[in-house]
């Protein structure tokens, strides 16, 4: 499909109900048509991998174009130069963690542009940095232990600012991290009391927050059954797709359900996908250690959750994990 066409299609599927909800859970209306995250899925579909066309969508300013954009991009094409730009465009939450889940987090340099951007100055930079981990630490299991725990250095460095959209996504970092096995849990248990005892109060909350959650019965039981069973992780991540539901950015089952607990405004229309049961998926290739993505049929909904953290909340924007602006 050409640029005009995709931009014709969108424009029909407009509707102002939807921006009205995608306001409600705090997505920048401007430049807003108002299409929920299943009708771009779709779309996607039809549209194949196409670089060229991705960077067009982009430049549109459009918000859905540019979701669009990272769901079509190819990640083996992605350059440095163009996640420094895109990111610097992220203008909401939802975008910031649409484009982590589709396009970053699938890129060579997606650890990279999670350590270079943990220190940023813009609030959706920054929270970019740690939806990356987050999406790190629920997918790529074949990793070592020692790049998230400096991830959780990252955390704690990161833990003074207070702006809700990149706490809330330092926590959803950190309780993913933790959520790998016994031995990552530990060190974000121990991070978290710390932060507790002496933080700021950004640190304090993202504590509370942190321990509720690594310390519950339900991720300590479910912990001591992987290392049982050797697995890194927890539970096995459901196929990788362009999922069906609102918003969710990282594709595993506990991520989902962090990512509803995330997301603020879930009840507007398309709010989260972690409440689609994932359908029936073909393959696309993405670039990270052969890492495959999965572009699903999203025509049928259920009940599951999803993978992705506290940074997804919209009314039709899809995020990583638990999807918490």
């Amino acid at each position: 499909m050409t640029l005009d066409e995709v931009i014709a299609e969108l424009r029909e599927r407009a509707d102002r109900k939807v921006i009205a909800g995608m306001y409600r859970v705090g997505i920048n209306p401007r430049g807003t048509l108002g299409i929920q995250i299943p009708e771009l899925q779709k779309l996607a579909r039809r549209i194949g991998t196409d670089h060229a066309l991705a960077l067009d969508l982009w430049a549109t300013g459009v918000h859905e174009a540019r979701i669009l954009a990272a769901m079509v991009d190819d990640p083996a094409q992605a350059t440095e130069e163009q996640m420094d730009h895109w990111a610097q465009g992220f203008d909401s939450w939802d975008v910031c963690d649409q484009v982590c889940k589709y396009l970053f987090g699938r890129s060579s340099f997606a650890y990279t542009k999670a350590k270079e951007w943990a220190g940023h100055g813009g609030q959706f930079v920054k929270r970019a940095s740690f939806v990356l981990i987050a999406d790190l630490a629920v997918n790529d299991k074949k990793a070592s232990d020692e790049p998230f725990l400096e991830f959780l250095k990252l955390a704690e460095r990161e833990a003074v600012d207070e702006r809700n959209y990149v706490k809330k996504s330092v926590s959803w970092a950190v309780r993913q991290i933790g959520k790998r096995n016994n031995s990552l849990n530990k060190a974000a248990l121990a991070l978290a009391k710390r932060m507790k005892a002496q933080g700021p109060p950004p640190a304090r909350w993202i504590a509370s927050d942190v321990l509720r959650e690594l310390s519950s019965a339900a991720v300590q039981d479910r912990l001591k059954r992987a290392g049982k069973a050797g697995r890194t992780g927890g539970q096995r991540r459901p196929k990788k797709k362009v999922e069906s539901g609102g918003s969710d950015t990282i594709a595993d089952t506990d991520a989902a359900l962090d990512a509803r607990a995330e997301l603020e405004g879930g009840e507007a229309a398309g709010a989260s996908e972690t409440s689609e049961r994932p359908p029936a998926t073909r393959r696309r290739r993405g670039s990270r250690g052969g890492r495959s993505r999965k572009v699903a049929d999203t025509e049928s909904a259920g009940a599951e959750p999803t993978s992705v953290d506290p940074g997804t909340e919209s009314a039709g924007a899809a995020s990583n994990e638990e999807h918490t602006p």
